[in-house]
């Protein structure tokens, strides 16, 4: 037989098939009819084609495309697409998405039917804006990231944490880093009350001698946490800063303070000076 003929059998049966597909619920070609397999509770081809009414689709036939080996999907004598046997898909060129509306532009994975997220541009993804690209994970797991075979270099945890080189950031942070930052500009925004207080003239300061005694049996000052509490907790940029200008406040009213003594003292010390040359003119004049 020639393959001309071949050729004119095959697409003579295809046309019979889909003349066939228009009154029976199940139209299939195969190369090998006795090589098949099972599914939805119906025989499909492992080499060949088959409309049929499924549990997918029961008003409208289904197509069901199957090849053991693989398949794959050419255009001008260049392979472009390809399924592996494993489920694999490949493709040679860059894949263009182009939903019908704006509310579909995604592509959404499951697992055993259950959706595990979503990535692309749509309103349903988790409230976001449909002009704008985003993934969700659906539930409380969490996103991860990898690169050069390590896994989980950063992770956004179900709760919204994130961790970068390390995948458990602790619960109450909502940014946990493994390592050192440098950034040309951090700004911290103070969540309670600047200690410009301190310059009310209702606070109270610390004496000095008072100060003095807290730091011998301390070494360290009043509020500060001491070395062995910053190894074991860390300290808080935020905190720590408004902590330390309120030192420097105190110290500054300390500084003012200790400046007006000596000046009180400057004057006494000017008026006893000029009370002693007088007293001393006076007893040259009672001398002579």
């Amino acid at each position: 037989m020639t393959l001309k003929v071949k050729m004119l059998l095959l697409l003579l049966l295809c046309c019979n098939t889909l003349i066939r597909s228009q009154t029976v619920t199940a139209s299939m070609i195969t190369a090998l009819p006795t090589d098949n397999y099972s599914y939805d509770g119906q025989t499909a081809p492992n080499y060949g084609v088959k409309w049929t009414n499924d549990s997918w689709q029961p008003v409208a036939p289904t197509g069901w495309f199957s090849s053991y080996g693989g398949m794959k999907f050419f255009t001008s004598g260049q392979r472009r697409f390809s399924i592996h046997a494993n489920g694999t898909l490949e493709a040679s060129h860059p894949l263009i998405m182009t939903p019908t509306a704006a509310s579909s532009n995604y592509i959404q994975f499951r697992t055993n039917g259950t959706n595990i997220g979503i990535i692309g541009s749509d309103a349903a993804i988790s409230g976001n804006d449909a002009a704008n690209f985003g993934i969700h994970v659906y539930g409380v797991k969490d996103l991860e990231f990898s690169t050069g075979g390590v896994s989980k270099r950063m992770v956004i945890k179900g709760s919204g944490n994130v961790g970068i080189g390390t995948a458990n950031p602790p619960i109450n942070y909502k940014l946990a880093v493994a390592g050192k930052i440098i950034a040309e500009e951090l700004k911290v925004q103070a969540q309670s009350a600047w200690p410009d207080y301190v310059f009310k003239s209702t606070y109270q300061l610390t004496p000095l001698p008072e100060l003095e005694k807290f730091i011998k049996a301390n070494q360290h000052l009043p509020e500060v946490p001491s070395a062995k509490e910053v190894i074991e907790n860390g300290i808080e940029v935020g905190a720590n800063q408004a902590l330390l200008l309120k030192k420097i406040e105190e110290l500054t009213l300390h500084l003012i303070d200790m400046e007006k003594k000596l000046s009180r003292q400057q004057e006494k010390i000017s008026q006893q000076a000029a009370d002693i040359k007088q007293l001393n003119q006076n007893i040259n004049l009672s001398n002579l």
